[in-house]
């Protein structure tokens, strides 16, 4: 049977050493199923996936051909290939998103915060504990988070019997 150009990349990114045994030990698949796909028969999804996994190949270089074989590669292959302009589109994209990410967790903490003084009221605690006060939105949330973590420190645990 002739190779397609997918099995022969396939055996390449294995190497000519490995046995069937070995690839089917580090991928999690049976030795006969690793024979017959390196022979010709076509891989199962999960294969390839573990394949590029196990032998740090690049999905896109195995299934396609191109770019780099490794997946280590990869990332200086894309950087090498794009603009200025598309790595600064890039970098402005994950910082919106980062900073859409910070705004929920800073939400986040402010209602975790607010129903702890809900808590610490019920509970009998004074209210004018510092912990009980509210806190500025200007604070960090390295501070936010360390304030927290004391609120939680100091309130009983429900399993203390």
């Amino acid at each position: 049977m002739d190779l397609s150009p997918l099995h022969e990349r396939m055996r390449l990114a294995v190497g000519e050493e490995a046995t069937y045994r070995q690839v089917a030990d580090r991928t999690g698949a049976n030795a006969e199923s690793v024979r017959r796909y390196l022979q010709g028969h076509a891989p199962s999804i999960e294969f390839v996936v573990a394949m590029c996994r196990c032998f740090g190949v690049s999905a896109d270089w195995l299934l396609t051909g191109r770019g780099p074989m490794k997946a280590s590669d990869l990332k200086g292959h894309v950087l090498g290939e794009s603009s200025a302009g598309e790595l600064f589109t890039a970098v402005a994209d994950n910082l919106e998103r980062l900073l859409a990410r910070v705004d929920r967790l800073e939400r986040y903490m402010q209602t975790i915060e607010t129903q702890l003084r809900g808590l610490g009221a019920s509970a009998g605690t004074e209210s004018g504990d510092a912990h009980d006060a509210p806190q500025p939105a200007s604070d960090p949330p390295s501070v936010r988070v360390r304030q927290l973590r004391e609120t939680l420190a100091q309130r009983p645990r429900p399993d203390a019997g």
